[in-house]
This record gives structure tokens, C-alpha cells and sequence, in this order.
């Protein structure tokens, strides 16, 4: 499969207190300059016109509007204001194509209610009908049923492999996503960190592994890009995040 482009690539981060993250406005644009990266997933910070200024020299930009994992005082309105308001923004700041959120579907155990979801996803399209919502997903999850009723509410599913170990069954777990997520576009999540025995990095040659199937599957046109969590992860593991960043080849 040909190497991927720089459209296909994204970094996530945004300044948070937790897991090793710094509070630093700008630590989104240091990661993602790390990677070489031109598109980027800010979360945990607050959705305000000056954060969208400092990232609006991103190509395109993904931002948080749910309420999990927000760093604290960062969410100063409900998540459907936050929806609504990041809606408004877009149409100042045109690299603005979408909303994350994150964690969500961890609040429920074995089926997702669709009221939450509903009204972010009807407050985000008010301005501007071209935002994609994207929904965190877990490869644990998958195969459950849990999402039957969430289905109209994400545009775009955005899969990670929370135990490492499922890395190497990514073919299946695809494929699970497909049947959960019928005609959804996927996009692949790749921890740097290993969250899942929360005190280890991800394994640079693991890492490769989850690079090279990212790239067979978006060469057939199942899986539209990556992204990689993320910019605290540098300092924390330079090995995982050099073999990613190598194994990329991102130009400057």
C-alpha cells in the first residue's frame, strides 16, 4: 500500500492536567509539528474564538464539544451549546470541518441512549450542515448491539484499540466496526501511549504494524486516515513516537 499522504494524518491534543498533558495553550501545534502534521483533533480545552485563531493555521481541525475527559472549567456551557457554539465558529474559521467526542459511549454500559447524542449532533449541523461528528469508539465495544440507536448521530466512527493485544486482530475487529456501523467511514486511532496497562508506551514495532494495516485499509477504501494520541505522548515515550514519526515520513 503507497504511504500516506498528509491529508490522511491527524494529531490529537489540547491542554489538560491529566496523563502527563501540559496546560500550555499551544501544546496541540508543538505535537502535531513533531509529526509534520497539517490536520489536528484539539480536545480538553475550551472552544473560544482564541483557541480557533491559534489553530486556525491548520488545514483542517476537529474539536471537542462533549463534556468526558474536559479539562476543568474548560466546558463553560452544556454540551449542546458547545455543539452549537463550535457551529458558529465554522463559519469564521473554514478549517473547522468536524466535533469529537470523546468517551462517550464509556457512560454506558450496554446500550447507547440517543437524546445526548441527538441534540449535539442537531446543534452542531444549525450553521453550518457540512460538520462531521465523530464518536470514540473502543474496540471492546464492537459486536454488542450497543450503538443501534446512536447510529443516525455519528457521521464518522473513530476506532481505537484500547488493549494493545487487539492490535494484532485489527482485521476483525474492522470488521465488527462495519457490521456496527454499516456505510459509516472509519477513521484509526493510534495510542503512543498503551492505555490500556496505563503505565507502558505502545511498542515501536506494534506501532509499525497498526501503521502498515492503517495503510492497506485506506488504500481499499475502507478507512479514510489515522489519529495519532498524541502531542503529551512525545516526552513520555520518544522511541513509539520517533518509530511513528519515521515510519510516517512526513515532510516539513
Amino acid at each position: 500500500a503507497p504511504p500516506l499522504g498528509k491529508e490522511q494524518v491527524w494529531v490529537w491534543g489540547g491542554p489538560t492536567p491529566s496523563w502527563g498533558g501540559s496546560m500550555a495553550d499551544d501544546t496541540l501545534l508543538r505535537g502535531a509539528a513533531y509529526f509534520n502534521a497539517e490536520n489536528a483533533v484539539y480536545v480538553y480545552g475550551p472552544t473560544t474564538d482564541k483557541m480557533m485563531r491559534l489553530h486556525a493555521g491548520f488545514k483542517k481541525l476537529i474539536c471537542q464539544i462533549n463534556s468526558n475527559c474536559r479539562s476543568p472549567g474548560a466546558l463553560a456551557n452544556s454540551e449542546e451549546e458547545n455543539a452549537e457554539l463550535l457551529s458558529r465558529l465554522s463559519l469564521q474559521y473554514p478549517n473547522i470541518v468536524g466535533a469529537m467526542c470523546d468517551d462517550y459511549s464509556t457512560s454506558f454500559t450496554n446500550l447507547l441512549l440517543p437524546e445526548r447524542f441527538e441534540k449535539m449532533y442537531r446543534a452542531l449541523k444549525k450553521h453550518n450542515e457540512a460538520l462531521r461528528l465523530y464518536g470514540v469508539i473502543y474496540e471492546f465495544e464492537l459486536g454488542r448491539g450497543k450503538f443501534r440507536l446512536v447510529q443516525p448521530y455519528i457521521d464518522v466512527v473513530n476506532l481505537w484499540h484500547w488493549n494493545k493485544e487487539s492490535i494484532l486482530d485489527i482485521d476483525h475487529y474492522i470488521a465488527l466496526c462495519q457490521e456496527d456501523f454499516p456505510g459509516k467511514p472509519i477513521i484509526l486511532g493510534i495510542f503512543i501511549h498503551d492505555y490500556g496497562c496505563a503505565s507502558c508506551g505502545t511498542p515501536p514495532e506494534l506501532l509499525v504494524y497498526q501503521l502498515e494495516k492503517a495503510r492497506e485499509y485506506i488504500h481499499k477504501g475502507v478507512v479514510e486516515g489515522i489519529i495519532i494520541l498524541g502531542d503529551r505522548e512525545i516526552k513520555k515515550w520518544p522511541e513509539s513516537a520517533r518509530a511513528v514519526k519515521e515510519h510516517l515520513g512526513l515532510k516539513a
